[in-house]
């Protein structure tokens, strides 16, 4: 009896088990990369739109306190301001040890 050309039935059955392996790696890792955009540019629309609303308040406050203030003032006091509220932020954000 001779032998067949080509694969063996264990051969085939390991390339088999590899393939279903790529398989499932691959999509486990387009899921993971999916959601991983889709979180990402989540985050980067929303810290946009809050980015344009402190915009918009700060414009406001700016316009309130020209009422009182001369406009020049005005704005260095709300970048004052801003400026405390940033370096407060940064501050807490810095792991302590």
């Amino acid at each position: 009896m001779s032998r067949k050309e080509g694969k063996s039935l264990w051969e085939a059955v390991e390339a088999f088990i590899k393939n279903q392996v790529a398989n499932a790696i691959a999509k486990g890792l387009k899921k993971y990369v999916s959601t991983l955009i889709k979180t990402f540019l989540k985050a980067m629309i929303g810290g946009l739109l809050a980015g344009i609303g402190v915009l918009f308040i700060w414009i406001g406050i700016v316009d309130y306190l020209s009422i009182y203030f001369p406009k020049w003032s005005s704005y260095v006091l709300t970048g004052v301001i801003s400026l405390l509220i940033g370096f407060i932020v940064i501050m807490l954000a810095i792991p302590r040890k």
